[in-house]
């Protein structure tokens, strides 16, 4: 959970979703702390600049286009690819809000419905603007500028009056086959205003409205919609604000050095070397599945790459999504609500075991087939006959399905469509696990709002759900449940570690032992063991010394979890690893153990010598991505403790420009200008 007061987070919290509120110890544990922000009084703004109009920033530049070549460019010489490119889901995913991309509403100049609000649009000179309410509680006019989105949903941005671009409260679900006609929504109302435990936050002026810093899409969403993206400050000091080279995915996203690979073709033959760009068919496991997961493993940017072209370890400036995270996904990695594949890929038998690639099934380029798939995703037998061709070859039979039907393919069971997005969006599950039914209280939990468990193969196949087959017949809960124990009596489909991880998530001291020895298997997947490290946080005093051995692991993904859940505990050997970390050689671990220090205020008040050291860490994970909020927030606390008035005030002023309706901040700063 991210506890929020007053518009401020509690350092070393993740930002993004607020997860239900936990009970017993947790709860009380971060009810504390939210206390100690309350009590101290630091947090956010109302913004008393004036309106005005910054001009909408270019896409890309001159001397830009000229070291990276756009994808015009690269068709000169790669024709077949860039064809198949300009109609995948990378090359459509961003595009300027022109009416041919337009949900039909908009172009209509009609009125919607997406509850709790309705929003208008209306078209003005060669584009659309929306009318919908603004954070002072008046409808106002923003025009539009970008539509994220092609296969699930469409995301209209619009740019507001001091230049940042914002997702507008309306979400239009698109339709396909024999989908109903695609509705109008606000994913954001639905995931925070209707979560059991959690209080509404969509109310205007708050950070999850959809003026505010969790709809920004300079902040949340351009890293991956946007190619060579910058960030710069305008001349009126309100920002950082974004530009970039391409809308969505380009050539040089993937594949790297695409100025060096023009001169590398430009030389005569005898002076060619090695060509810079990155094939992702004939490099190594690691490179060709590389570029894929900035964008498809959710998560927090961290320290970004100094070249866009250094595809290297995306965990070295990503902080993903772990198991940990009981909104998003299940114990078992399946997706709750909106996840990107990564994560459910990466825990996978499959990938571990097997050591499939996203390439083995998916063509980097898009394709004639849904998904990108190599093939129609009718022959997905084609994927795993080559690790599984005695169970390919008896289908019928290992399915327990009739040969011919939807049922026996591969995918059915173990890929499944999982509904997401409150009902309004399906992402496949990639964790290609088997199914197991729900257990009755995971029936309960669903039924009273609260998935604790992704819909299974078998529910979802047999309840008509999104993206179902339509030649499944519909059967109730116990039929499916005679069937299953009548077919597959023995069967064991969940990993061996979920086990401990839903135990770590519900707080149960038996999964302990069990985290322990996951966290410390250097064979387990990197993102398994760091989702353990993590959730023995909740657990700080009886896994303190695994915690502290683990804050010096090789895995640098590992480390900073370990330093996350160090924050919990209190003693001096923790504050002693704090203080090492803060010079580790990794960027987002020396991050990692400056919120963790920070965590609480108790630390670095108590501690001068831990503060000093924590501050230019601070200073160097803001300045990494300068447009996230939380960063300028942390760092102008940890200088208000220090007593330096005037850089706490910077910092907090840095945050406002992002955050301009953040009021606690805005009174913090009035009063430490009064104290001058």
């Amino acid at each position: 959970m991210t506890p929020v007061t007053a518009r401020g987070v509690v350092p070393g919290e993740r930002a993004g979703v607020q997860r239900p509120l936990p009970t017993g110890r947790f709860r009380a544990a971060l009810l504390a702390a939210a206390a100690i922000v309350a009590a101290w009084g630091a947090a956010a703004l109302d913004s008393d600049s004036q309106p005005g109009t910054t001009p909408a920033l270019a896409a890309g530049g001159l001397d830009d286009a000229a070291r990276n070549p756009a994808p015009a460019e690269c068709r000169a010489c790669h024709v077949a690819p860039c064809d198949l490119w300009e109609l995948s889901a990378h090359g459509l995913s961003t595009r300027a809000a022109v009416q041919e991309v337009l949900p039909f509403e908009v172009g209509a100049e009609r009125e919607v419905e997406h509850a709790p609000g309705r929003s208008s649009f209306a078209r003005v000179g060669d584009g659309f603007v929306t009318e919908t309410l603004g954070d002072d509680g008046a409808k106002h006019r923003w025009p539009l500028e970008i539509v994220v989105g092609v296969r699930r949903m469409k995301m209209l941005v619009a740019r507001m009056d001091d230049g940042r671009l914002q997702v507008i409260p309306a979400m239009h679900e698109e339709s396909h086959g024999h989908e109903p006609k695609g509705a109008w929504f606000d994913y954001t109302h639905l995931l925070f205003g209707t979560t059991p435990g959690v209080a509404p936050v969509v109310k205007p002026g708050e950070p999850s409205f959809w003026t505010g810093p969790d709809r920004s899409f300079d902040a949340r969403c351009a890293r991956c919609h946007l190619s060579g993206r910058k960030t710069i400050v305008p001349a009126d000091g309100r920002g950082p604000r974004s530009s970039w080279r391409t809308l969505g995915v380009d050539c040089i996203s993937c594949h790297g050095d695409g100025a060096g690979h023009v001169e590398h073709w430009r030389l005569p033959p005898e002076k060619r070397k090695t060509d810079p760009i990155l094939r992702l068919k004939t490099t190594d496991r690691a490179r060709s599945v590389a570029p894929c997961l900035p964008c498809h493993l959710e998560g927090e940017m961290l320290a970004p790459p100094e070249e866009e072209t250094s595809l290297g370890d995306a965990m070295e400036w990503i902080e993903p999504t772990l198991l940990d995270d009981v909104v998003r996904v299940d114990p078992a990695g399946r997706p709750l609500e909106l996840m990107y594949e990564s994560l459910a890929f990466l825990t996978s038998r499959c990938a571990t075991a097997g050591k499939l690639t996203c390439l083995q099934c998916h063509s980097v380029h898009g394709s004639d087939a849904t998904f990108s798939l190599k093939v129609p995703v009718e022959r997905d037998a084609e994927f795993c006959v080559g690790c599984h061709a005695d169970l390919v070859k008896t289908a019928p039979e290992h399915a327990r399905h009739k040969a011919g039907g939807s049922g026996v393919r591969c995918t059915m069971c173990h890929m499944p469509a999982v509904t997401v997005e409150r009902g309004h969006g399906a992402v496949t599950d990639h964790t290609i696990g088997s199914p197991r039914l729900p257990t009755d209280d995971e029936v309960k939990a669903a039924d009273a709002g609260s998935p604790e468990r992704a819909t299974d193969a078998c529910t979802w196949c047999h309840s008509g759900g999104r993206r179902a087959p339509r030649d499944a017949p519909i059967l109730a809960l116990p039929a499916l449940r005679e069937s299953y124990a009548k077919w597959w009596p023995s069967a064991t489909p969940d990993p061996s570690w979920t086990r401990a991880i839903d135990g770590g998530r519900r707080g149960d001291d038996a999964s302990i032992p069990e985290l322990i020895s996951i966290a410390r298997d250097t064979t387990s997947p990197r993102l398994l063991r760091a989702s353990a490290a993590r959730l023995l946080g909740n657990f700080a005093d009886e896994a303190a010394p695994t915690l502290l051995v683990l804050a010096g692991d090789r895995d640098s993904l590992v480390r900073r979890a370990a330093l996350r859940s160090l924050a919990s505990v209190q003693s001096a050997e923790a504050d002693a690893e704090l203080m090492s970390a803060l010079r580790d050689a990794s960027a987002p671990v020396r991050f990692a153990a400056a919120r963790a220090a920070l965590q609480g205020w108790q630390r670095v008040r108590a501690s001068k010598p831990l503060l000093a050291a924590v501050l230019p860490v601070l200073a160097e994970d803001a300045r990494a991505v300068p447009d996230d909020h939380l960063r300028w927030f942390r760092l102008g606390a940890a200088r208000q403790i220090a007593g330096d008035t005037k850089g706490a005030v910077e910092a907090y002023e840095r945050k406002l420009a992002l955050d301009p309706a953040a009021k606690a901040v805005r009174e913090t700063v009035a009063k430490l200008r009064a104290r001058k």
